[in-house]
C-alpha cells in the first residue's frame, strides 16, 4: 500500500492512493482546480492524454515556466541571470537521469511553447514504518502559462508524476505549496499533516 505525503508551506499533506487515481480522488472530494472542466473521467483522462515527459529540447520553455512560478510568488527574487547556469545542467539531467523527471503540456495555441510544468526527483531515505522502502519523491516547479490557466493541465502533470513515482516504488512525495495551490492538492485527496519543514542553505 502507497502513502503520499506532501508538504504545504510548513504542514505536510497525506493520502492513501493505493487504489486512488487522481480522477477518482477528485469525484471523491467533490473538489476541482478552480474554474476547470472536471465534468467526467472522459474529461480527466483526455488531459492526461496531452502530458509527456520533457527532453532536453524542452530546457528553455521548462525555465521559462519555473520562472513563472517563481514570479507568482510574495517576495520572490526576479532575477534571470541565473538560466545560463542553470540551463545546460537541466539539458543534461532532462537526458539522462533516472531520479529526475518533469512532465509538460503543449501550448495548444502557441506551437514550441509550453503550457504546464511539473518536475519532481526521487530520493533514498533510510526506510521507517511509515515509508519502509525508503524512497521519496519530492514535486516541485507546478507552473501554468498565464494564457492556458483553468483548463485542467496542472492537474494532468501531477498525476503523472505522481504515476511515475508509483512505478519507481516511492512510498511518500513531498512539495511545498502556496495558498493558492492548496486546493488543487487537497482536491486530489490530499490531507494536512502537522509536520514541520526546515532548511538549510549550503
Amino acid at each position: 500500500m502507497a502513502q503520499v505525503s506532501v508538504l504545504v508551506s510548513v504542514v505536510s499533506v497525506t493520502v492513501m492512493t493505493s487504489t486512488l487515481d487522481p480522477w477518482s480522488a477528485l469525484q471523491a472530494s467533490g473538489a476541482g482546480e478552480k474554474g476547470a472542466d472536471v465534468s467526467g473521467r472522459s474529461g480527466y483522462r483526455a488531459r492526461m492524454s496531452l502530458v509527456r515527459r520533457a527532453t532536453p529540447e524542452d530546457a528553455e520553455e521548462v525555465l521559462r515556466l519555473r520562472q513563472v512560478m517563481i514570479d507568482s510568488m510574495a517576495r520572490s527574487d526576479p532575477s534571470t541571470a541565473w538560466h545560463a547556469v542553470s540551463l545546460p545542467v537541466l539539458r543534461e539531467r532532462l537526458a539522462d537521469d533516472l531520479s529526475f523527471a518533469a512532465f509538460v503540456v503543449d501550448h495548444p495555441e502557441r506551437p514550441g511553447a509550453l503550457a504546464a510544468l511539473v518536475a519532481g526527483t526521487l530520493d533514498y531515505r533510510i526506510g521507517g514504518a511509515r515509508n519502509p522502502r525508503g524512497t521519496d519523491g519530492y514535486v516541485f516547479s507546478v507552473a501554468t502559462d498565464p494564457d492556458a490557466r483553468r483548463r485542467g493541465y496542472a492537474r494532468a502533470c501531477v498525476g503523472a508524476l505522481l504515476e511515475w513515482f508509483r512505478e519507481r516504488g516511492a512510498g511518500r512525495v513531498r512539495l511545498t505549496a502556496s495558498p493558492e495551490a492548496e486546493p488543487l492538492y487537497r482536491s486530489l485527496g490530499f490531507t494536512p499533516r502537522p509536520d514541520p519543514l526546515l532548511e538549510l542553505m549550503l
